[in-house]
Protein backbone atom coordinates (compact mmCIF):
# COMPACT_ATOMS: atom_id res chain seq x y z
CA UNK A 1 0.00 0.00 0.00
CA UNK A 2 2.85 2.33 0.81
CA UNK A 3 4.97 1.76 -2.21
CA UNK A 4 1.98 2.54 -4.83
CA UNK A 5 1.51 5.83 -2.73
CA UNK A 6 4.95 6.87 -2.93
CA UNK A 7 5.54 5.98 -6.59
CA UNK A 8 2.33 7.99 -7.41
CA UNK A 9 3.54 10.81 -4.95
CA UNK A 10 7.14 10.39 -7.03
CA UNK A 11 5.46 10.75 -10.17
CA UNK A 12 3.29 14.21 -9.28
CA UNK A 13 6.52 15.76 -7.93
CA UNK A 14 8.76 14.81 -11.10
CA UNK A 15 5.61 16.30 -13.27
CA UNK A 16 5.74 19.72 -11.64
CA UNK A 17 8.27 22.98 -12.56
CA UNK A 18 10.17 23.95 -9.95
CA UNK A 19 12.46 25.88 -11.68
CA UNK A 20 10.15 29.40 -12.12
CA UNK A 21 9.36 31.41 -14.88
CA UNK A 22 11.61 31.04 -17.90
CA UNK A 23 12.77 34.46 -18.32
CA UNK A 24 13.10 36.17 -22.33
CA UNK A 25 15.72 35.99 -23.97
CA UNK A 26 17.60 39.21 -25.63
CA UNK A 27 15.99 37.88 -29.12
CA UNK A 28 12.85 37.85 -27.70
CA UNK A 29 13.15 41.22 -25.66
CA UNK A 30 14.71 42.58 -29.16
CA UNK A 31 11.56 41.37 -31.56
CA UNK A 32 9.10 42.60 -28.76
CA UNK A 33 10.87 45.77 -28.46
CA UNK A 34 10.95 45.76 -32.32
CA UNK A 35 7.47 44.86 -32.73
CA UNK A 36 6.07 47.66 -30.59
CA UNK A 37 4.57 50.83 -32.17
CA UNK A 38 3.52 54.52 -30.63
CA UNK A 39 0.12 54.72 -30.46
CA UNK A 40 -1.69 56.90 -33.16
CA UNK A 41 -4.67 57.79 -30.62
CA UNK A 42 -1.98 59.05 -27.97
CA UNK A 43 -0.37 61.32 -30.52
CA UNK A 44 -3.98 62.58 -32.03
CA UNK A 45 -4.86 63.35 -27.98
CA UNK A 46 -1.80 65.37 -27.59
CA UNK A 47 -4.40 68.18 -26.78
CA UNK A 48 -5.90 66.92 -23.85
CA UNK A 49 -2.23 65.89 -22.36
CA UNK A 50 -0.86 69.10 -23.02
CA UNK A 51 -3.65 70.42 -20.75
CA UNK A 52 -2.81 68.63 -17.95
CA UNK A 53 0.67 69.18 -18.77
CA UNK A 54 -0.02 73.13 -18.43
CA UNK A 55 -2.17 72.69 -15.41
CA UNK A 56 0.54 70.02 -13.78
CA UNK A 57 3.41 72.71 -14.68
CA UNK A 58 1.65 75.83 -13.46
CA UNK A 59 1.21 74.26 -10.21
CA UNK A 60 4.19 72.02 -9.95
CA UNK A 61 5.84 73.74 -6.96
CA UNK A 62 2.27 74.23 -4.85
CA UNK A 63 1.99 70.57 -5.38
CA UNK A 64 4.98 69.36 -3.92
CA UNK A 65 5.34 71.91 -1.24
CA UNK A 66 1.52 70.69 -0.44
CA UNK A 67 2.97 66.69 -0.40
CA UNK A 68 6.41 67.59 1.51
CA UNK A 69 4.22 69.26 4.32
CA UNK A 70 1.76 65.95 4.42
CA UNK A 71 2.40 63.24 7.55
CA UNK A 72 3.10 59.67 6.45
CA UNK A 73 2.04 56.72 8.61
CA UNK A 74 4.33 54.06 8.55
CA UNK A 75 2.06 50.46 9.40
CA UNK A 76 3.45 47.52 10.33
CA UNK A 77 1.05 44.18 10.70
CA UNK A 78 -2.01 47.01 10.67
CA UNK A 79 -0.69 48.56 13.79
CA UNK A 80 0.84 52.56 13.01
CA UNK A 81 4.35 52.32 13.80
CA UNK A 82 5.85 55.93 13.27
CA UNK A 83 4.15 59.16 11.66
CA UNK A 84 7.08 61.11 9.49
CA UNK A 85 6.71 63.97 7.03
CA UNK A 86 6.83 63.54 3.84
CA UNK A 87 10.12 65.02 2.02
CA UNK A 88 10.72 63.78 -1.71
CA UNK A 89 11.78 66.29 -4.95
CA UNK A 90 8.98 64.32 -6.85
CA UNK A 91 5.52 62.43 -6.24
CA UNK A 92 3.42 60.09 -8.79
CA UNK A 93 -0.05 60.11 -8.24
CA UNK A 94 -3.11 57.45 -9.64
CA UNK A 95 -6.26 56.34 -8.19
CA UNK A 96 -6.97 54.07 -5.68
CA UNK A 97 -4.67 54.68 -3.09
CA UNK A 98 -4.68 57.03 -0.51
CA UNK A 99 -1.16 57.75 -0.35
CA UNK A 100 -1.16 59.01 -3.98
CA UNK A 101 -4.69 59.48 -4.92
CA UNK A 102 -4.67 62.60 -7.54
CA UNK A 103 -7.31 63.99 -4.77
CA UNK A 104 -3.89 64.63 -2.77
CA UNK A 105 -3.38 67.98 -3.69
CA UNK A 106 -4.36 71.64 -2.21
CA UNK A 107 -8.28 71.85 -1.98
CA UNK A 108 -8.20 74.49 -4.55
CA UNK A 109 -7.04 72.13 -7.21
CA UNK A 110 -8.79 69.24 -6.89
CA UNK A 111 -11.92 69.72 -9.28
CA UNK A 112 -10.05 70.69 -12.07
CA UNK A 113 -7.05 68.11 -11.99
CA UNK A 114 -9.45 65.40 -11.34
CA UNK A 115 -11.16 67.19 -14.50
CA UNK A 116 -8.45 67.45 -16.51
CA UNK A 117 -7.55 63.36 -15.64
CA UNK A 118 -10.97 62.13 -16.57
CA UNK A 119 -11.25 63.95 -19.43
CA UNK A 120 -8.55 62.12 -21.05
CA UNK A 121 -11.04 59.30 -21.07
CA UNK A 122 -11.06 55.27 -19.26
CA UNK A 123 -7.72 53.56 -20.34
CA UNK A 124 -5.56 56.94 -21.39
CA UNK A 125 -3.45 57.49 -18.37
CA UNK A 126 -2.40 55.01 -15.55
CA UNK A 127 -0.93 57.55 -13.52
CA UNK A 128 1.37 60.29 -13.74
CA UNK A 129 4.67 62.20 -11.99
CA UNK A 130 5.88 65.49 -10.82
CA UNK A 131 8.90 66.79 -9.64
CA UNK A 132 10.54 69.85 -8.10
CA UNK A 133 12.66 70.72 -11.24
CA UNK A 134 9.57 70.51 -13.70
CA UNK A 135 9.90 67.27 -14.80
CA UNK A 136 6.45 65.61 -15.60
CA UNK A 137 5.83 62.15 -16.69
CA UNK A 138 2.48 60.76 -17.59
CA UNK A 139 1.93 56.85 -17.92
CA UNK A 140 -0.29 56.10 -20.47
CA UNK A 141 -0.68 52.43 -20.39
CA UNK A 142 1.11 49.24 -20.23
CA UNK A 143 1.14 46.66 -23.00
CA UNK A 144 1.53 43.03 -22.92
CA UNK A 145 4.22 41.52 -25.05
CA UNK A 146 5.01 37.87 -24.78
CA UNK A 147 5.56 35.79 -21.73
CA UNK A 148 6.12 38.34 -18.94
CA UNK A 149 7.15 41.13 -21.10
CA UNK A 150 5.37 44.58 -21.15
CA UNK A 151 6.11 47.78 -23.37
CA UNK A 152 4.84 50.75 -21.45
CA UNK A 153 3.61 54.26 -23.00
CA UNK A 154 4.83 57.26 -21.05
CA UNK A 155 4.66 61.17 -22.39
CA UNK A 156 7.65 63.04 -20.74
CA UNK A 157 8.17 66.76 -20.22
CA UNK A 158 11.83 68.32 -19.40
CA UNK A 159 13.65 65.20 -20.22
CA UNK A 160 16.29 64.24 -21.76
CA UNK A 161 15.95 61.62 -24.85
CA UNK A 162 18.30 58.55 -24.30
CA UNK A 163 18.65 55.31 -22.15
CA UNK A 164 16.53 55.19 -19.47
CA UNK A 165 17.76 52.63 -17.17
CA UNK A 166 14.50 51.84 -15.23
CA UNK A 167 13.21 49.50 -18.95
CA UNK A 168 15.40 46.76 -20.47
CA UNK A 169 15.11 48.15 -23.48
CA UNK A 170 13.79 51.87 -24.28
CA UNK A 171 12.59 54.52 -27.68
CA UNK A 172 11.67 57.35 -27.86
CA UNK A 173 10.28 59.64 -30.35
CA UNK A 174 10.23 63.77 -29.62
CA UNK A 175 6.13 65.04 -30.46
CA UNK A 176 4.81 68.44 -30.43
CA UNK A 177 5.87 71.08 -27.53
CA UNK A 178 9.07 69.19 -26.52
CA UNK A 179 7.16 65.96 -25.43
CA UNK A 180 9.01 62.86 -25.34
CA UNK A 181 6.98 59.84 -26.20
CA UNK A 182 8.68 56.67 -24.73
CA UNK A 183 8.41 52.92 -25.40
CA UNK A 184 10.01 51.51 -22.60
CA UNK A 185 10.31 47.49 -22.11
CA UNK A 186 10.10 45.37 -19.27
CA UNK A 187 10.29 42.03 -17.73
CA UNK A 188 7.92 41.29 -14.71
CA UNK A 189 7.28 37.83 -13.47
CA UNK A 190 4.65 37.73 -10.75
CA UNK A 191 5.31 39.34 -7.17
Amino acid sequence: MKRPLLLLLLTLLSACDFSGPSFATEKEKHTAMHAAVFDKQVIAGMSRYNDLRDFLLRYADTIVAYRNARNYVIETDGKTMDTVLQSSECYTFFQGNPNYDIANVPDFLKLKLDSLYHDLGEGNVLSFGICESKQLYIQVKNEKAGDGLYISHELLWNYTMGRDYKYDNNRDSLIGDNCIYRLGLREEHGH
